[in-house]
């Protein structure tokens, strides 16, 4: 980012961060949660605070067509989570297996035994890491392998990379697509596209899941298996630029940039050890 400022004095970068960056001429907005009802607030006005039909919204419920339990079970959920937009749709994606209730209830248990973390001290952010936490105790361990394995890409990246770089540990090839889908249906991962697929873990996900490869003592095997499938994209990529049919699908060196930047970075790395 640095460098990119220095190098283009005209660019304007608007970016989200859980600290600031601390670069020279950087403003910072601290951009607040979403308000929540107070504890006792009446059920009839809670639908119309920002965190409490976020939440539904992302849920797929009705407040209207919802008993007055549930829709105070879903301001009390939007008060543990302090209102943060991010916590919120994760803890959404849950309602469709334990109800509004049932996810009140896995909150009030898991949170309440996270322990601070020094290194995220402000209150929403231990709030956030919990509830990435708690999420990532949700999945079974086919899922837990895969998001853990995502972590070694940075941006956006195919099925076919994710289906080469995230099988393995337990998860056979053709088991990458399906399980990653359900990753997208708990809002852990982002898709975009029709014709052309692509994913995408959030920052705050990805450095999670980067955490818990390290922790494991896969992050080396899986690193390289990042980096060997970039390098060979990086030929196929080349050859194409000569001839439009060897061009690999889907992929352009902008949308790839990130990616490619990282194998080269562990490759060098790996040279020097």
């Amino acid at each position: 980012m640095r460098d990119l400022l220095l190098g283009c004095p005209g660019v304007r970068v608007l970016a989200t961060s859980r600290e600031p960056l601390k670069l020279e001429g950087e403003a910072v907005y601290d951009l607040p949660p979403m308000a929540v009802p107070r504890a006792g607030a009446p059920v009839e006005g809670l639908a119309g605070y920002d965190a409490v039909r976020l939440f539904l919204e992302r849920a797929q419920v009705d407040p209207e067509e919802q008993e007055p339990d549930v829709m105070s079970a879903a301001a009390e959920v939007c008060r543990r989570l302090d209102g943060i937009p991010l916590a919120l749709g994760l803890a959404a994606a849950e309602v469709r297996g334990h109800g509004v209730a049932g996810v009140l209830s896995r909150l009030e248990e898991d949170l309440g035994s996270v322990a601070d973390d020094a290194a995220t001290a402000v209150p929403r952010h231990r709030t956030l890491d919990a509830v990435v936490d708690w999420s990532y105790a949700t999945l079974d361990e086919k899922e837990r392998s895969v998001l853990r394995r995502l972590a070694v890409f940075r941006g956006s990246f195919t099925p076919d990379a994710a289906e080469a770089v995230a099988s393995g540990g337990g998860v056979p090839t053709p088991d990458v697509l399906p399980v990653l889908g359900r990753l997208v249906e708990k809002s852990l991962v982002t898709r975009s596209g029709m014709a052309a697929v692509r994913y995408r873990l959030l920052e705050v996900v990805r450095q999670y899941a980067d955490h818990r490869l390290r922790t494991c003592g896969e992050h080396q095997e899986v690193a390289d298996c990042h980096a060997r499938w970039y390098a060979d994209l990086a030929r196929r990529m080349w050859r194409g630029v000569h001839d439009r049919s060897a061009r690999p699908a889907g992929t352009s060196p902008l949308l790839e940039l990130a990616n490619l930047r990282a194998a080269r970075q562990h490759l060098e790395a790996r040279a020097h050890r």
